[in-house]
């Protein structure tokens, strides 16, 4: 964990990335282990499937960029939306756009969010080492000692 935090590799923002599919991984490297997540109040993006469904991935953003006191102009909300709406963006592309990569981990924490759940691929970003235990630990701690 001497990364956790640097933003390598990430597009969601600063934290640990994980994914469901174990296949899906392997492109990162022949290792892979199987981990418990604890997050307890994360940013849960929703598999977009209908116009319902990307106004609200939108609207939820858009939430947490005015907690952060960025600007949404009505102009810019309607590019989120016809990102989101058509042209399949995602997360990823809704945080280029607007606070970047870079802010996007303080601007989550700061609304009370402990990582972030992307339904759309199983994806999963938890922000501190103590939201991660190995699976062979079969007595894992809240401390941030026993992460891995």
């Amino acid at each position: 964990f001497s990364k956790l935090g640097t933003g390598a590799g990430s597009i969601f923002g600063k934290g640990v990335y994980f994914r469901a599919d174990p296949e899906s991984v392997k492109i990162y490297g022949s290792v892979v282990k199987e981990y418990y997540l604890n997050l307890l109040n994360p940013f849960i993006y929703i598999a977009a499937d209908t116009d319902t469904e990307a106004r609200h991935n939108v609207n939820q953003f858009i939430n947490v960029l005015k907690a952060n006191n960025f600007k949404v102009t009505s102009s810019l909300r309607q590019l989120l939306y016809d990102d989101v709406l058509e042209n399949a963006g995602g997360l990823d592309t809704m945080i280029e756009l607007t606070c970047g990569v870079e802010n996007a981990t303080n601007y989550f924490k700061k609304c009370g969010y402990d990582g972030i759940v992307n339904l759309d691929v199983l994806d999963f970003v938890a922000y501190e080492p103590n939201q991660i235990k190995l699976r062979q630990n079969k007595q894992p701690t809240m401390a941030a000692s026993t992460a891995a």
